[in-house]
């Protein structure tokens, strides 16, 4: 199992991350004609995952035909070319986001054996806060609103229900 990329990749908030990830499988997946629990066994099973702030997550486990993403990956993560090659297990991400950032893992497990490997991802770009801090100088600077206002806003929270607040002090 093989990542080819340079860690760490840097990926833009909001946008999208696409992670290839290549396998050579010890054993070629199971002929249309083998049956039951002996086929499903020797196909591949795949899983990427994320290890972020101490715990990991599962972003979407494969085998055969069956894929399952994630409840928190849901109309975000897919497996690229999964449907075409199952040596080719890259990982698409959408709207990325800040808890995006974090070390991924690309497991294969085909019978007894087992590999992975290993990127971290950074999700870089303007935060909530940062955003918040924009909006309140354009209000200062324009008279829209008391700058004492603000500062109390500041204090006690720098997320975007803070900008709610922001908006009903107008």
């Amino acid at each position: 199992v093989t990542i080819p990329t340079t860690p760490p990749v840097t990926a833009v908030l909001g946008g999208s991350l696409t992670l290839p990830c290549l396998v050579s499988l010890a054993h070629p997946p199971p002929s249309p004609s083998t049956n039951g629990r002996r086929a499903v066994l020797s196909e591949p099973r795949v899983k990427w995952s994320v290890l972020s702030e101490g715990h990991e997550m599962e972003i979407v486990v494969a085998r055969g035909d069956r894929v399952r993403v994630s409840e928190a990956y849901k109309d975000r993560a897919s497996l690229l070319n999964y449907a075409y090659s199952p040596a080719d297990l890259t990982l698409r991400i959408e709207s990325l986001r800040q808890n995006d950032t974090g070390f991924y893992r690309c497991e294969v497990q085909q019978g007894l054996e087992d590999a992975d490997d290993v990127v971290q991802i950074k999700v870089k770009g303007e935060t909530q806060g940062e955003y918040l801090f924009i909006i309140c100088f354009q209000m200062i600077r324009h008279k829209w609103i008391r700058e004492k206002n603000i500062i109390s806003l500041f204090n006690s929270d720098t997320k975007f229900g803070s900008l709610m607040r922001l908006l009903n002090v107008l």
